[in-house]
This record gives structure tokens, C-alpha cells and sequence, in this order.
């Protein structure tokens, strides 16, 4: 089984510089021009199943980059929850909350701000990968999931069997990773 794996485009909070999270956040002008860009990339390519993350910005995404499809929505493959960081701007909570702030971004940990940490993003990642599993099992040819960087980040982790730092790898905005699913066992196309 293909699964195509698409970043949201840019939000209005990527492009504002403000933890998006769980926020319910639009596409921007820009994003919404790199979702339709990434629709005709895939088009002609037929989906069993289009996941999508619950959140506005990845709905957006799915309308433009694959129209026309019954989209399930799928908080599992939400984006790291920020907490009470939400909505705020990221220069504003570095001059305000100082290395506190600067090891929960390093750590992905925003637990001290009522959010998710790596620990808990893995854990709903991998339960949704299982899932994907058993969608190949049950012949599913080819599945598109519409996520977020650090959930995309995520899937490549259990994909990949390791770990490693977000600086090595992007998923820019609407950038397409594909993997494929063969009797249970994982691998990176492209």
C-alpha cells in the first residue's frame, strides 16, 4: 500500500510567527496557492482513503490538494499541542519566558504549558500507523494522510525506527512524503 503523507500549507500563524497547535487556524493567501500546487501534482493519482487531521488549516489543505474525496477526519495525526502557547508569538514567549520556553522548544516538550511532549505525540502517531497497517490488510491500494510537520516528523520516526533532529529533516509546507506499506512492514519512497 502507497500512503501519501501532505503538510498543511502555510497558515496564518506559520506565516505570523505564532504557535499554531491545536489552534484552529486558516490557510494563508500563500498557502492555499501551495495546496492547489500539490493537487496537480496528485492529480490522476486515486485515493482509498484521505485521513485528515480535525484541524482547519489541514481540512483546507485536503479541499485543494485532493478535492473530491469523503475525508476522514483524524485527531491522532493532529500537530504537538502547545498548550496555553496557542495564538501567541513565538519572539514574544522567547523574551518572556526566557530558557524555560527555549528548553521546551529544544526538548518538544510543552507540557509546562499544558500541552503535548515527544513522548505523547509517538504514542498517538503510532496507533495511527497500526491503523494504516491494517488498512493495507485489508487491501486498501493507496491512502493519503493530511498532517502537520511534527506529526509527519513523527510518522518517518516509526517508519524509520529512529529518532533525530528536526533541523536534519523539514517537511516544508505541502511537501509530500511517501511511504509504502508491504504485509506490515514500513518503508520511505520518497
Amino acid at each position: 500500500m502507497e500512503v501519501y503523507i501532505i503538510r498543511h500549507g502555510q497558515s496564518e500563524a506559520n506565516k505570523a510567527g505564532v504557535h499554531a497547535g491545536w489552534g484552529q487556524t486558516p490557510l494563508s493567501v500563500l498557502g492555499t496557492e501551495q495546496a492547489e500546487a500539490v493537487g496537480k501534482r496528485l492529480e490522476g493519482i486515486h485515493f482509498d482513503k484521505v485521513y485528515v487531521s480535525d484541524l482547519l488549516r489541514t481540512m483546507q489543505t485536503a479541499c485543494r490538494a485532493v478535492p473530491g474525496y469523503d475525508y476522514l477526519p483524524e485527531p491522532r495525526i493532529r500537530e504537538f499541542s502547545s498548550g496555553e502557547l496557542v495564538g501567541r508569538k513565538i519572539a514574544d514567549c522567547r523574551r518572556e519566558l526566557g530558557e524555560a520556553y527555549e528548553r521546551a522548544l529544544r526538548e518538544n516538550d510543552y507540557t509546562a504549558y499544558g500541552g503535548e511532549n515527544e513522548d505523547m505525540v509517538s504514542e498517538r502517531i503510532e496507533s495511527f500507523m497500526a491503523d494504516l497497517a491494517e488498512d493495507e490488510a485489508a487491501g486498501a491500494e493507496r491512502v493519503a494522510a493530511v498532517s502537520h510537520e511534527g506529526a509527519v516528523r513523527h510518522m518517518l520516526y516509526y517508519v524509520l525506527g529512529c529518532k533525530f533532529s528536526k533541523a536534519r529533516i523539514r517537511t516544508d509546507n505541502c511537501s509530500v512524503v511517501k511511504l509504502e506499506c508491504l504485509n506490515g512492514a514500513w518503508r520511505v519512497c520518497f
